[in-house]
């Protein structure tokens, strides 16, 4: 590109050339290239390599990845965060964020009367009326006049239960006997020898 500057003299020019903007972003970018930093923090890596599965898990990357080769992508397309970038946690989010909106972009048109695009793992169950269990029948009690039974639905009879056995008699220890002797078995594990 060639430039023009007035000088002091009326009839004369002097030609300048100043660098041509290709020439200026070419060098911008060996720079950047030679002095990328990369993110060595394995919990925020583990992170991120969570986050970016949770996008890659959708209908929309599906689709986009089985529609559009990826020789064919363009510059506009949705490109996946790269997860060993060296960025803030928020700068990270929002390249994270602005991929999943450009992936949305790729949903499946939905139908109003349309079936499921995933097909159901377990059948769904109608439960009806006459297939349920019968209640169970409160049991006669005298009203007491103090309103409506709490307890009305009385619950199936509970298995019986052997009764627990305790040991007939537990020998009694002498609290007064055991201050009284002199080294016992407590003195020796105490802790007061420690201190």
């Amino acid at each position: 590109m060639l430039a023009f500057r007035a000088s002091s003299s009326p009839g004369r020019r002097v030609t300048v050339k100043k660098r041509e903007r290709d020439e200026i972003t070419e060098s911008a970018k060996r720079a950047r290239i030679a002095t990328k930093e990369v993110e060595t923090d394995p919990r925020r890596l583990a992170w991120r390599r969570k986050e970016v599965s949770y996008g890659k898990n959708t209908l929309g990357y599906d689709r986009y990845a089985r529609l559009v080769a990826k020789a064919d992508r363009k510059k506009g397309d949705p490109q996946t965060p790269d997860i060993t970038r060296k960025a803030s946690k928020r700068q990270f989010e929002g390249l994270l964020r602005a991929w999943r909106r450009k992936l949305h972009e790729w949903d499946p048109p939905e139908h109003k009367n349309s079936q499921p695009l995933v097909e159901p793992l377990v059948e769904p169950v109608v439960v009806k009326p006459e297939d349920s269990a019968p209640a169970h029948v409160c049991p006669q009690v005298e009203d007491d006049g103090l309103g409506p039974d709490v307890f009305c639905l009385a619950a199936p009879e509970a298995p019986t239960v052997d009764p627990i056995i305790l040991p007939k008699k537990l020998p009694v220890v002498d609290d007064q006997e055991e201050e009284a002797t002199p080294g016992s078995s407590d003195d020796v594990l105490s802790d007061d020898d420690l201190l």
